[in-house]
């Protein structure tokens, strides 16, 4: 599917960085139920040969872990690269280093994830897994991003939404729409953020992708606000705060209610 065609400084450090590690959450799934799976492919693990279904049972675990358990992450990682690279498995060997790369982002180590996702760029090429490689465009804009190399980082977060529109990968170039948007905020280009943003709105509503219209209504509410329109700027985050409180998402809902009270603090309530 298709997007339709197409607003001071926000708060910088840590509001800026736990709002990009919550647009790469892709997959949202119930707690229990999530425990109980992961669990049951960690049993199964023990009873796999070394081929081709392992590889990616491993990679299935390493992607689970990657932002929770960033060294059992890579210990499923590291051995789903060795047992593709020994089955020459292109697609396991590509998506085990773009995984290790994520896990040195999440573990800040910039540098090293860059040497990864360097390295995975070629074997996803060849294995043509379309998604995987624009969700590769994506983790490399958010590396370059944080590394403050911005417009390398808009012109990844571009390929990706290339890609994704070949695709129809809307999720991710939901995130990939949010990620530009606020890169360009944190570059002062206020307007044209806000033009980002509502197109990630238009395309989340449009796919009904709660979760995604839910970062949508924060970013919004966010670009308002540093342009001083505050009441306009808890509206959105009470938007925000409203579906994820549908969702039982506890940790963005902490979130939406720490910008609202930070907010309410600056009209003076």
């Amino acid at each position: 599917m298709k997007p339709k065609k197409k607003l001071q400084k926000v708060h910088r450090s840590t509001a800026i960085g736990t709002f990009f590690l919550s647009l790469l959450f892709i997959v949202c799934l119930p707690a229990i139920f999530a425990q109980d799976k992961f669990a049951q492919l960690e049993q199964k693990l023990q009873t796999l040969t070394d081929d081709t279904s392992k590889v990616n049972v491993l990679l299935t675990l390493g992607e689970e872990y990657c932002s929770k358990e960033n060294d059992k992450a890579l210990m499923y990682l590291q051995e789903a690269f060795t047992i593709a690279t020994s089955l020459n498995y292109t697609e396991g060997i590509g998506k085990s280093l773009l995984w290790q790369g994520r896990v040195y982002y999440y573990k800040s180590n910039f540098s090293l994830s860059n040497k990864y996702l360097d390295k995975a760029k070629k074997p996803l090429e060849k294995s043509g897994d379309m998604e995987t490689l624009s969700f590769w465009y994506l983790a490399k804009a958010f590396s370059l991003r944080t590394t403050g190399d911005y417009v390398n980082a808009i012109k990844m977060f571009t390929k990706s939404i290339d890609l994704c529109k070949q695709g129809g990968y809307t999720i991710i170039m939901t995130t990939a729409y949010l990620g530009i948007g606020t890169t360009l905020l944190d570059r002062g280009d206020v307007d044209k953020a806000m033009e980002y943003y509502q197109e990630a709105l238009a395309l989340a509503k449009e796919n009904d992708d709660r979760i995604r219209v839910a970062n949508s209504l924060t970013s919004i509410a966010r670009t308002y606000k540093s342009k001083g329109s505050l009441d306009t700027s808890i509206f959105y985050f009470r938007q925000a705060l409203k579906i994820r409180t549908e969702l039982k998402m506890d940790r963005h809902i902490a979130s939406s209610e720490k910008s609202i009270g930070e907010t309410l603090i600056e009209i003076g309530h």
